[in-house]
């Protein structure tokens, strides 16, 4: 672990040995910019101290959903209404689409993106229907904003079940990922 230069937070980072392996990672107190890689045994609230840098997903590459997942997802999410909420965040019911991809310990990306769909939506998290099994504890989601900007984050997989023919996977939200170099000089 390492603390931040600037305001002194510890950040679950450390110097990669093999330059090839820094990234660029954000401190979420302050903003500062720091090249490393994660440490080996970093917890989900360390995590929360970091920002990864922005990835960047390729439309073409994108695999969509079929209609009858977003069919079954419209059904089930008006389902939701009548379960009793035992979350300190409120659920709010939502269907609409979203890009995916699994990301390994380092928070790179695993195999292709995908669209999946989110069935409803907290400030702590995000429930997803999806027609693939999710392997990886660790997702990174790109949902859209007013005028189409991209808010991408991590989230931490909580929980796995099969719902018919697809999967049911609950996840709650950990960092967001550091805004893109574009969006950075926009701001300015």
């Amino acid at each position: 672990m390492r603390s931040c230069s600037t305001c002194e937070a510890l950040l679950p980072l450390c110097e990669a040995l093999d330059p090839q392996q820094a990234r660029v990672w954000t401190c979420t107190h302050c903003d500062a910019e720091f090249s490393g890689m994660l440490t080996r045994r970093y917890t989900v609230d360390e995590l929360r101290s970091v920002r990864p840098e922005f990835i960047t997903f390729d439309p073409a590459t994108v695999q969509p959903v079929c209609t009858e997942m977003l069919e079954f997802a419209q059904r089930f999410g008006s389902r939701d209404g009548n379960n009793i909420e035992k979350r300190s965040a409120v659920r709010h019911p939502l269907v609409a689409t979203l890009t995916a991809i699994e990301l390994d310990e380092q928070l790179l990306p695993l195999g292709q993106p995908f669209q999946t769909i989110c069935r409803n939506l907290s400030t702590g998290g995000i429930c997803l229907i999806n027609d693939r099994a999710i392997r990886r504890d660790l997702l990174a989601l790109e949902l859209k904003g007013a005028g189409g900007v991209p808010i991408q984050t991590v989230a931490h997989v909580l929980r796995r079940r099969p719902i018919g023919a697809y999967h049911d996977i609950g996840t709650e939200f950990v960092t967001k990922f550091a805004n893109p170099k574009s969006a950075k000089r926009s701001e300015q």
